[in-house]
């Protein structure tokens, strides 16, 4: 779970960097499905991580209202 924590706070700063936050990353879909594939592991240091990478994304509807749900679980 380290690892995978470690990986994902440098996938937030490679998206940071490279300007892909918001709406303007094109595998945008395909990154926000496999991150919320990782949402079921059970960490909550893990959970908080995705779902601050998720909120980046500025993702709206229902995928807005499963990390608020994510969050308030936590």
């Amino acid at each position: 779970i380290e690892t995978v924590c470690a990986a994902c706070t440098q996938l937030h700063h490679a998206l940071e960097e490279g300007n892909m936050l918001g709406n303007k990353f094109k595998r945008r879909s395909i990154l926000l499905k496999t991150l919320c594939k990782l949402v079921d592991v059970g960490s909550d240091l893990l959970s908080l991580k995705l779902a601050k990478i998720i909120l980046a994304l500025k993702v709206s509807r229902k995928n807005l209202l499963n990390v608020c749900k994510l969050i308030f679980k936590i």
